[in-house]
């Protein structure tokens, strides 16, 4: 479970990589937990029950401080939800906003 730690670390880091709050920064932000998701439905043989689990525990787990900086940001491009990575996207931005 060491990955997850390694992901939070780097969610709490990214909004200090730009000096302005762009709908980019927000790509920074959710990129640690959407890659472990991926890696997950990876190792699972691609069931997106993996990514989606590791997505909904990424929220569960999400500091307040992370969901106040999110709500900071643009959301931007989510994508239009017609890739893997742009659904899950989707679900962890909406979770961390909500």
């Amino acid at each position: 479970m060491w990955p997850r730690p390694a992901a939070a670390a780097a969610a709490a880091g990214a909004p200090y990589i730009h000096a302005l709050a762009t709908p980019h920064q927000v790509k920074h932000i959710h990129g640690p937990a959407l890659y472990l998701a991926l890696a997950r439905e990876a190792a699972a043989g691609g069931d997106p029950a993996a990514g989606e689990a590791e997505v909904r525990w990424a929220i569960e787990h999400a500091p307040p401080g992370l969901r106040e900086i999110v709500r900071r940001f643009p959301a931007g491009d989510l994508g239009d939800g017609r890739t893997r990575q742009s659904r899950l996207r989707r679900l962890l931005d909406e979770g961390l906003r909500g």
